[in-house]
């Protein structure tokens, strides 16, 4: 005869097994794998845009002050995301905002509408 204890006792813990290793994975995937990938592509942004205004940062005075204001935004926004991963993955504490920080969300504010209207 079918021994049907032992074949649903082995179909249960298999399932069980299947959805704990599911869970780990996903544990590992969302605080050790997403943070390095976040990291990497932040990393190339950075990189891209001080690539892409490396003769505007090089030769401050060649330009217009409204695009060397443009560029420190930009720079400014791309470094911004690596502090908004270290303080949500790896741990840092979070900063309090200055009135620099106000008036630089402004010009970035001002520097958008700019572009829309253009």
């Amino acid at each position: 005869m079918i021994n049907w204890n032992g074949i649903i006792l082995t179909s249960v813990f298999t399932i069980m097994g299947g959805v704990i290793v599911f869970c780990i994975s996903q544990i590992v995937l969302k605080f050790f794998i997403e943070p390095i990938q976040k990291l990497d592509m932040c990393r190339g942004e950075i990189c891209d845009v001080l690539i892409f205004n490396r003769n505007i940062y090089l030769n401050p005075n060649t330009v217009s002050k409204e695009k060397e204001l443009e560029v420190s935004i930009e720079i400014r926004k791309a470094f911004k995301t690596i502090i908004e991963i270290d303080e949500t993955y790896i741990g840092g504490k979070p900063r309090k905002p200055n009135k620099r920080d106000n008036d630089i969300n402004l010009k970035i504010r001002e520097v958008e509408v700019q572009r829309k209207s253009l």
